[in-house]
């Protein structure tokens, strides 16, 4: 768990938390001026599909929220400062270290 994110999404502070382990997935969305929020559980892998089309339709439906397409597209040779990610990370008995040089960021 690397914990929660906050977002702005039409006016509005969204929080939230997504977690994954083997074969399961959840995504918690907390919308605090709404005094609301939304989780989905899944049992099964490949979710981020269902997870994005129902928060889109739920959000807008219930809040008349707008959720963000969900992946931006990276052009080739964009330049993107990745440094603020380099760390330490680890989960159960899963380690990975991201290490930053040369504007690039590599793991070990």
């Amino acid at each position: 768990c690397l914990g929660w994110f906050a977002d702005e999404w039409s006016g509005r502070t969204v929080l939230g938390h997504t977690g994954h382990n083997i074969g399961t997935g959840s995504f918690l969305r907390a919308i605090p001026q709404e005094q609301a929020a939304i989780a989905l559980v899944f049992n099964s892998g490949n979710d981020a599909p269902l997870y994005h089309y129902l928060f889109q339709r739920l959000l807008r439906e219930l809040f008349g929220i707008a959720k963000p397409d969900p992946w931006a597209v990276i052009e080739r040779h964009q330049r993107v400062d990745l440094s603020s990610y380099a760390g330490t990370f680890a989960r159960h008995d899963f380690r990975v270290r991201l290490e930053s040089a040369q504007g690039r960021v590599r793991w070990r």
